[in-house]
């Protein structure tokens, strides 16, 4: 059967193949380097396909079943994926910087590397998902679901984490800079070496003891003998119980 696959801007078709699926011939596309930039993939099943440095930028991908699928390297900067499963996918070093991946489930995926500035997290299931040294400059990551994942060394400056279930995340040598984590879940979450130069813990839950809490940050507010002093976070929480 001939698959096609088509452009959301105008309807062009940006490939088209004999094969036993659309799964099969996307797969094709992307092996003989075929841009499919703004490719129209809503809904389709890519269950395990192998994605390796393909060109997605901009493709629409809503709902498209990514379980298991392999994207290392792949550029996905701008694309829709909004309510895609992506469960278990290895999405190593790839680029999703501004893409829309509200409401995806990325539970247990490989995220290490991947540059996701501006992108939209909002709601998604980050469960257990390996993000460590991923660059989450300003993305907005409200309401998602983040525990046990491994953050470490990642960059985070500016985003917006409020309300956010980052219970048990590793957060070990990132920069938090200005991170808002209002009424965020940040129960044993690990903050070792963290930069947190003004970000908002207002109304956030801890656990435990907030001294053993590691992490320092500057208040640029905060002087003392007219230098700007370092603070830790015990202190700039001085009479917040943790739950």
């Amino acid at each position: 059967m001939k698959y096609q696959i088509k452009s959301v801007a105008d309807k062009s078709v940006l490939y088209e193949k004999e094969a036993s699926s659309l799964k099969e011939c996307v797969e094709s596309a992307v092996k003989e380097n075929v841009e499919l930039n703004y490719a129209d993939l809503r809904g389709v099943d890519l269950a395990g396909a192998n994605l390796n440095n393909a060109n997605l930028k901009g493709a629409w991908l809503q709902r498209s079943d990514l379980h298991g699928a392999t994207l290392k390297h792949a550029n996905l900067s701008s694309s829709n994926m909004a309510a895609t499963k992506a469960r278990d996918a290895d999405l190593d070093g790839a680029n999703l910087e501004n893409a829309n991946m509200t409401g995806m489930n990325a539970t247990n995926a490989n995220m290490r590397y991947v540059n996701a500035k501006h992108a939209v997290l909002d709601s998604a299931k980050l469960i257990e998902t390996k993000l460590n040294g991923a660059d989450l400059k300003s993305a907005s990551m409200e309401d998602v679901k983040a525990s046990k994942a491994n953050m470490g060394m990642a960059n985070l400056e500016g985003a917006r984490c409020t309300k956010g279930d980052f219970s048990d995340v590793v957060f070990q040598g990132s920069n938090l800079k200005g991170v808002n984590f209002a009424r965020a879940n940040l129960k044993s979450a690990k903050f070792n070496n963290a930069k947190m130069n003004r970000a908002n813990l207002n109304k956030a839950e801890f656990s435990g003891k907030l001294t053993e809490i590691k992490c320092k940050f500057m208040a640029g507010s905060y002087k003392k003998n007219n230098k700007t002093a370092e603070r830790t976070v015990v202190e700039m929480l001085k009479g917040h119980k943790g739950r």
